[in-house]
């Protein structure tokens, strides 16, 4: 600063950025104005100013560049530093997937009560059945019995189909039971001029099919079949859109998820899940097969001072339950990267409050449930937010084409990558869980050891570069430019393909590669050393964060997941509605509270408890005000899942009318 009072010309401009800073960022307060100082009463009362106001000429010196907003220092933000959970997740105010399972089969089971009680009738078995049954649980364990056995997801698409038809013979008159081949034929003609999709087409010969032999309604023997309906089916799936396959994932992006695990650099949630979708791409497994899994076993021994081994589980939600009850799931611990991902991801579970150590002794759970508050709920999540958390996690990372992932992308890499590499159909078709469990499968004991193995070699030609699967096929082997596998198949046993002898063993199924550009020379070198270099020593591991400890599953929490992928295979989201109507049996009264009436969210399905004293103006039990948002649940399937936590522990007398009703009550009773 200079003598005589005067200012260098870098303290003006800190001055003027100050009070430009002020001035911008200070709260607008507006003025009080008052009746006589607006208008013609200003010039009578208005005080004229003693001194000039000072005009500010701050555009000529400020430099916008230069101006920051308070605040710390923006930080360049880490792709690993994003938390994907945060955005996969479905925010539908009811979610009938939220509940555990057990809960939904009661619910599903109640819904199917309603659709049985009006039409069962008195000449079939189901019907002298339910006449039979003493009281509403007698006739709920009939349908249970007669339901058993069929998944769950089975049973809600099937109530679904059912509960369509009857809204249509609700509308259009007709008898829907017994169903003759009139009620299907027209039906049908109906879904024909509304040019439903070939599914919906299709659905409803399996409706026909599941109402007589599994439930046992009244339904006609040529009900479903005659020369017309025959033929709108073969238009349908002549006219039906191509399967939708999901691609696998590149090993690029497999490389992406083991770096991100043995590096540990991110949310711990968002490592744990990235943890979970490597071990269903080594155990070529479908999300579903993982909702209910137990008995984790680490097979891990070392090795010229490398891991090798497996980890196993055992699924308990499989497709095949029908079949038998369980498989295993049986994954490599070495990648396509150098050194194990599984120690790894096995520190990250322990500290992020899910150790896998969990499911050994019997204890049955999923394998990634749902996050919440810090915490994890019981529950699973579902197949469409686990595939927006597998996008979420590799488009941090910078993988754009990561959207066009499906449902079935993890469980197709490791097939195709051994499709590819000319690993024999019966081999693909053991590591693929696909065969029939006959009698040499019953008697092997261990049928996976040998496909593992196998399995194993080819993922050692991709770690090594000399196997890569995501050029053409003129590009999969770049060490062999001389030698062309051979495009036959042999159908004989391919023993100890990816061993010393693999050229010797090579084979491919024209059929099963994928098409593609030719590969370029350059694109080659670059594709081998794109997953090379992960040195286990060169891997940073920083502190982990916090763990996420306790579960608290909120009730009207609302779960986002706007995204649906056409590529999902499956999907529990879809809701079945539960309203009653004419074409629908009301069922009994709700008993939950004595002088209490049951009140129901319409968009929660959270249930409440309203005493009877207050049932024209009041409020429920747990302090929530009755409103239009809710309706009267008579007659509807409740299970202790939707049920309200305050009001099921909440006093129901808390004023004198209340009480004075419960006494009367008593009285007239008693």
């Amino acid at each position: 600063m200079a003598g005589g009072g005067d200012f260098d010309q870098g303290a003006r401009d800190r001055l003027r950025r100050m009070s430009v800073e002020a001035m911008t960022t200070a709260p607008s307060i507006a003025a009080l104005t008052l009746p006589w100082e607006t208008g013609p009463l200003a010039a009578i009362f208005g005080k004229p100013e003693v001194l000039p106001r000072p005009a500010l000429d701050i555009e000529d010196v400020i430099d916008t560049a230069s101006v920051r907003p308070l605040g710390p220092e923006p930080s360049e933000t880490v792709p690993g530093d994003k938390k994907a959970f945060t955005a996969a997740w479905n925010k539908d105010s009811f979610r009938r997937d939220r509940l555990p399972e057990r809960d939904r089969f009661n619910l599903v089971y109640q819904e199917w009560l309603q659709v049985i009680l009006p039409w069962a009738g008195d000449g079939t078995v189901l019907g002298l059945m339910m006449s039979a049954a003493a009281d509403q649980t007698e006739k709920l364990a009939v349908v249970t019995q007669t339901l058993g056995g069929k998944a769950l997801s089975t049973l809600e698409k099937r109530l679904r189909q059912v509960k369509a038809f009857l809204a249509w013979a609700l509308l259009a008159s007709v008898m829907p039971f017994p169903m003759t081949e009139h009620a299907c034929r027209m039906y049908l003609k109906k879904l024909v001029e509304e040019k439903a999709p070939a599914s919906r087409i299709k659905g409803v010969l399996e409706m026909v099919g599941f109402l007589r032999h599994v439930v046992g309604l009244p339904v006609a023997e040529n009900a479903g079949d005659s020369p017309w309906i025959r033929g709108v089916l073969r238009m349908a799936a002549a006219n039906a859109k191509p399967t939708a396959k999901a691609r696998p994932l590149t090993v690029g992006e497999v490389a992406t998820l083991e770096a991100f695990v043995k590096r540990r650099v991110g949310a711990l949630q968002d490592l744990y899940a990235a943890g979970c979708f490597l071990f269903l791409i080594y155990s070529r497994a479908r999300f579903g097969d993982c909702k209910i899994i137990s008995d984790a076993v680490f097979d891990i021994v070392t090795k010229n001072g490398e891991l090798v081994g497996y980890i196993e589980v055992i699924s308990w939600s499989h497709k095949m339950r029908r079949h038998f009850p369980s498989i295993p799931l049986v994954a490599p611990v070495q990648g396509a990267t150098i050194g194990s991902w599984v120690e790894s991801w096995r520190s990250i579970a322990t500290d992020v409050g899910l150790p896998l150590e969990r499911f050994q002794g019997g204890a049955k759970g999923p394998l990634l449930p749902l996050p919440s508050q810090g915490g994890w709920l019981e529950s699973s999540c579902s197949t469409t937010e686990a595939r927006a958390w597998l996008v979420q996690i590799l488009q941090n990372a910078g993988h754009a084409e990561a959207p066009s992932l499906g449902a079935h992308s993890c469980k197709a890499t490791c097939l195709s990558w051994a499709a590819k590499y000319g690993i024999s159909k019966d081999t693909r078709t053991r590591l693929g869980n696909h065969n029939d469990r006959g009698s040499a499968e019953c008697y092997g004991r261990d049928t996976l050891a040998a496909p593992l193995r196998d399995l194993e070699a080819c993922i050692l030609a991709i770690r090594t570069g000399s196997f890569l699967p995501d050029v053409s096929r003129s590009g999969y082997f770049p060490d062999m430019p001389d030698k062309s596998p051979s495009c036959e198949e042999s159908t004989e046993p391919q023993g100890g393909i990816g061993s010393s002898d693999v050229e010797a063993n090579k084979s491919f199924d024209p059929a099963e590669l994928s098409l593609g550009a030719p590969a370029d020379q350059s694109d080659l070198e670059n594709d081998a050393s794109a997953f090379e270099g992960f040195e286990p020593d060169a891997i940073e591991h920083p502190a982990p964060s916090p763990s996420f400890h306790g579960s608290n599953p909120a009730q009207d929490v609302a779960l986002d997941g706007s995204s649906s992928s056409s590529m999902s295979s499956s999907s529990t989201d879809t809701e079945v509605e539960s309203e009653p109507g004419p074409h629908l049996a009301a069922l009994e009264r709700p008993v939950w509270r004595d002088a209490c009436q049951v009140w129901q969210h319409r968009q929660s399905r959270t249930v409440h408890l309203l005493p009877e004293a207050d049932a024209e103006s009041g409020s429920f039990v747990c302090g929530r005000v009755k409103s239009q948002a809710y309706f009267r649940a008579t007659g509807h399937p409740i299970v202790d899942s939707l049920k309200c936590v305050q009001c099921d522990r909440g006093k129901t007398i808390r004023s004198t009318a209340q009480l004075v009703h419960v006494l009367d009550k008593r009285r007239r009773t008693g």
